[in-house]
């Protein structure tokens, strides 16, 4: 399994800010004991997908690190409501998405998952164009059929949608998710009656990508 920097280089490559801020959040998560606090080098402490789920959390929700040290564990108990296609009965990606507790989860099985998603995003794309050539479909699907994941702020909800082409093309995944009832105390004053909003997004690239982070095996990968 990966370390810590191996994440962080994984975020930077496509968020558009420098490798020292995705770090600084990444120093600042594990200082608030989000992330794994252990010795550099050799016993330092391996990634997982959990690991991975908060810091892409992090740094799309606030863009200061120390809010987002606050921000992080709300917004992985999100609670999801599935408002796209019936999945239950699937043993597959999509099944165990729609089984997911929660926002962080299912971040986590969506990072886990990343080469089976790009599968099933190709699959719906060849139904969505069947009677086009391949050549064509394949031109045509990073721009018409893409994984939507969206971080929206001050007050905490997100989203994660797969968008498919033609103007009537049915949504295959739509999961929404909300504020749990308990947690409405613990939302940072003033989020709720802020007039501006914000909506981050990323897609298959960033979940793909740290996806193969955790793979890299190595002290300082």
């Amino acid at each position: 399994m990966a370390k810590l920097p191996a994440l962080v280089s994984a975020l930077a490559t496509g968020d558009g800010r420098d490798h020292a801020t995705i770090d600084y959040f990444a120093r600042t998560l594990r200082e608030a004991g989000l992330l794994p606090t252990t010795k550099r080098g050799v016993g330092s402490a391996e990634m997982t997908p959990r690991e991975a789920a908060s810091l892409l959390i992090g740094v799309n929700v606030s863009e200061t690190p120390r809010k987002a040290s606050v921000l992080v564990p709300l917004y992985r108990r999100l609670v999801g409501v599935n408002y796209g296609p019936d999945l239950s009965g699937r043993d597959d990606l999509l099944g165990k998405l729609d089984q997911a507790e929660n926002f962080g989860d299912a971040l986590e099985i969506l990072i886990e998952g990343a080469p089976e998603m790009l599968l099933l995003q190709k699959g719906f794309m060849d139904d969505a164009w069947a009677n086009m050539p391949q050549p064509y479909r394949e031109t045509l699907a990073d721009d018409h059929c893409r994984l939507v994941v969206s971080f929206y702020g001050p007050y905490p909800y997100a989203e994660i949608k797969l968008e498919t082409p033609g103007m009537n093309a049915p949504v295959q995944l739509d999961w929404r998710f909300r504020i749990n009832v308990d947690d409405m105390e613990n939302v940072p004053r003033g989020s709720a009656d802020s007039d501006r909003r914000t909506r981050v997004t990323v897609g298959l690239p960033t979940i793909s990508r740290l996806y193969a982070s955790l793979l890299v095996k190595g002290a300082d990968a």
